[in-house]
C-alpha cells in the first residue's frame, strides 16, 4: 500500500503569526534604534535572534541607566510625544 504524496493541502493547522504592530518613534535615537532592530527580527535567522534580543535589552537598560544619571530631568512618557 502506498501513501499519497505530501501536498500543501496537508499543511499544519497552525494559524499564521499575528502581524507586528507598527513601530512608533519615541524621539530618542537609542530607543528608536532598538525598536527598529526588533521590527526587523523576522529577517534574522532563528539561531541569531537570541543575540539580537540580548543586544536590544542591553541598549535599553543602558539608556534607562543614563536617564537616571541626569538629576532633575524626568523622561518624557511615550503618550505625551504625540
Amino acid at each position: 500500500m502506498t501513501e499519497p504524496p505530501a501536498s500543501a493541502d496537508h499543511a499544519t493547522d497552525d494559524p499564521p503569526p499575528a502581524p507586528l504592530p507598527p513601530v512608533v518613534e519615541t524621539g530618542h535615537a537609542a530607543v528608536d534604534g532598538a525598536l527598529a532592530r526588533l521590527a526587523a527580527i523576522g529577517d534574522v535567522p532563528a539561531e541569531a535572534r537570541a543575540g539580537v534580543y540580548g543586544e536590544v535589552h542591553d541598549l535599553l537598560r543602558d539608556t534607562l541607566a543614563g536617564l537616571e544619571e541626569r538629576p532633575g530631568q524626568a523622561p518624557t512618557p511615550l503618550n505625551a510625544l504625540g
